[in-house]
């Protein structure tokens, strides 16, 4: 492993890799961060302004570019959606987008479409914009009396957007055009999800220190039961190549390996009862994603760090 320092981090959370390995970071503290591949802040101070505030998520675009929910703060009225290039620039205005009802937005989903999913905490509902920003939704967004204090959005093959509730024990199915909602009961405490290669669902529990799996055809293969290999109220997740599942565990400084749906018995741990890593020193691990090579990124919300286990994963 690798521990990366500077670029302005200050509680960094959400992550995400462009298309040539760089690293962009979200804060919590308002600033915004981007990474080489191999672990140079591209720009040393970070970005700061274009109405970056309170940001949990971040997704990046097929041209690179980071969206970036933003909850207000003091001083920052926030409720926007900074989206920035490479070169420090903002490519939604000053303050960001602010259409579509937005209210203490979390976290950001990237359609193949290049329209963007923000997930409302504030007024548990969805806001849909284009890649210019226009709200597809509406004024107020998307509403369902089944979403309840989502924080975690991630976009099948079919459009559909998935949303986890985390005072709920549901994930949401949202179709592309925000009409229908469907409920599953899998989980306890959801905290973010991931989709693999097979259209599966993987949410990590983080009340439940535990993964659920939904099958594409909404199936609950696992209400909860993986759980072992290290997984202390997890955080993020990601899937690799083989689709391998990978956590980060925002509690016990380690991250944690599970079997693929397609592996002989999905879910197991493939790694020991304490997990991967603990001589990283991770602290409150919150994000996790992998590169084109097969490293693993994990942000470090307590320690304004951002480490890489290099070749960890397949690419």
């Amino acid at each position: 492993f690798v521990n990366y320092t500077g670029g302005g981090m200050s509680s960094p959370s959400g992550l995400g890799i462009d298309s040539v390995g760089n690293v962009w970071v979200a804060s919590y503290f308002n600033v915004a961060s981007l990474f080489s591949p191999l672990g140079k802040p591209i720009l040393p101070l970070g970005i700061t302004g274009f109405g970056l505030s309170a940001s949990y998520g971040l997704a990046v675009d097929a041209q690179g570019d980071a969206w970036i929910p933003n909850e207000p703060s003091p001083g920052i009225p926030g409720n926007s959606v900074s989206v920035l290039n490479s070169s420090g620039q903002s490519v939604a205005g000053s303050g960001g987008f602010t259409g579509g009802g937005l209210d203490f937005p979390i976290a950001v989903a990237i359609d193949t479409d290049g329209s963007a999913w923000v997930v409302d905490y504030g007024d548990s509902h969805l806001t849909h914009l284009s890649s210019s920003g226009v709200a597809l939704s509406g004024a107020t967004g998307y509403t369902s009396a089944l979403f309840a204090f989502p924080v975690a959005a991630a976009i099948d093959a079919s459009h559909n957007v998935w949303v986890v509730n985390q005072s709920a024990a549901t994930v949401t199915k949202v179709s592309p055009d925000g009409s229908q909602f469907t409920n599953y009961t899998c989980c306890n405490g959801p905290s973010s999800l991931a989709i693999d290669g097979l259209g599966n669902v993987w949410v990590a529990n983080y009340y439940g220190d535990s993964i659920s799996e939904i099958s594409s055809s909404g199936t609950v293969i696992s209400n909860g039961s993986y759980v072992g290999g290290g997984l202390d109220h997890p955080q993020g997740v990601a899937i690799d190549g083989a689709g391998t599942v990978w956590i980060a565990n925002f509690r016990s400084g380690s991250i944690t390996e599970l079997a693929g749906a397609g592996a002989a018995t999905p879910g197991a741990a493939l790694s020991g009862a304490g997990g991967l890593g603990a001589d990283a020193v991770l602290l409150e691990a919150y994000a996790i994603a992998v590169d084109a090579s097969g490293n693993l990124w994990i942000s470090n919300f307590g320690s304004n760090t951002l480490t890489e286990f290099v070749g960890a994963a397949v690419p």
